[in-house]
């Protein structure tokens, strides 16, 4: 479809149906009008305005784009493969451990722990079984659909940029696990977090490291962003929370991270984001150098990882 300058196109948040996510259009591109990111939007899904000077007209509400309207969120192929993998695969049972030994510290069963992006559900089915009170929210309806499948009532689709469905200072426990870098406003989710928490409640999270291997695998992931340790703690701080821990974590599988980005970005392959496979001995390995890892980490904070977690806390709350 030919695009003209000085029109406005408008498509609808399957989330949200009374915002609008503005887009102008050139004769070279669509980019979004906050983010400033160029985007591909398939024409059955635009609304087609012309507007002098590219301007809203008043009628239009402001509009915060969720990662929906944005087209950013993960592939439905990618949460069956996360289905198929969160039980046994090294990276779930790695990452998975490390968030439920910090849950142990700071909530016992049947205090209330919400997970935002709920994958395949795996964490809040394990939870649910140790006797929390669990909620997950989610903005893919396939997720909602895999907890309601696995017993989890309690599942929410819901834009995690918007205040969140659930009652104020409720929740011991928010988990945030590889979420923060799929949103386009990550602080805003971490108010809305934070609004959930007791006065003693934790939000426990983990994002992935160095800004410098951000790549098409990224982007095919739905990541906005790669963090660095400052931006981080400026996320943290900026949603006026008081950051207890900070760690690297995920050390050991570092330069294998790097040689494969760095291939990649000469050589890029045309393929879906997938998890590398390994072999049965090599997953217990994997596995069985995490676990070293995390105790090294209960002694002192590892010097570096391909990933970070933090553990934050709401400014009134002691350590």
């Amino acid at each position: 479809m030919a695009l003209e300058s000085h029109e406005v196109f408008y498509f609808l948040s399957p989330i949200d149906k009374n915002h609008f996510a503005p887009t102008i259009g050139t004769s070279a591109q669509i980019f979004l009008a906050e983010l400033s990111l160029p985007i591909v939007i398939p024409s059955q899904c635009m609304l087609r305005l012309p507007v002098d000077n590219a301007r809203l007209p008043p009628f239009f509400p402001a509009y915060s784009p969720s990662p929906l309207a944005l087209g950013w969120t993960m592939d439905p192929a990618h949460l069956q493969e996360l289905a198929k993998l969160e039980e046994s695969y090294w990276w779930h049972v790695a990452k998975r451990s490390l968030a439920f030994g910090l849950i142990e510290r700071y909530a016992k069963p049947n205090d209330l722990i919400i997970e935002g992006g709920v994958g395949a559900a795996g964490n809040l089915k394990q939870l649910q079984d140790r006797g929390f009170r669990v909620h997950g929210l989610d903005l893919m309806p396939e997720a909602i659909e895999q907890c309601h499948r696995r017993g989890i009532q309690a599942a929410t689709q819901h834009d995690l940029c918007i205040q969140w469905p659930i009652p104020e200072a409720t929740a011991k426990v928010v988990l945030l696990l590889d979420v923060l870098e799929h949103l386009p406003k990550p602080v805003e989710a971490l108010r809305y977090a934070a609004d959930t928490l007791d006065a003693h409640g934790k939000i426990i999270l983990t994002v992935p490291a160095w800004p410098s291997l951000y790549s098409d695998w990224d982007k095919r992931l739905g990541h906005f962003r790669r963090y660095s340790s400052s931006e981080l703690r400026q996320h943290i701080q900026a949603a006026g929370l008081n950051l207890q821990w900070l760690s690297p974590w995920n050390a050991f599988t570092l330069p294998a991270a790097f040689f494969l980005r760095t291939w990649r970005r000469y050589f890029p392959q045309d393929r879906p984001a997938e998890f590398p496979p390994v072999s049965t001995w090599m997953n217990r390995l994997l596995i069985k150098l995490a676990t070293c890892e995390r105790a090294l980490m209960k002694l002192n904070s590892v010097p570096t990882g391909l990933s970070f977690v933090a553990v934050a806390s709401k400014q009134t709350s002691n350590p």
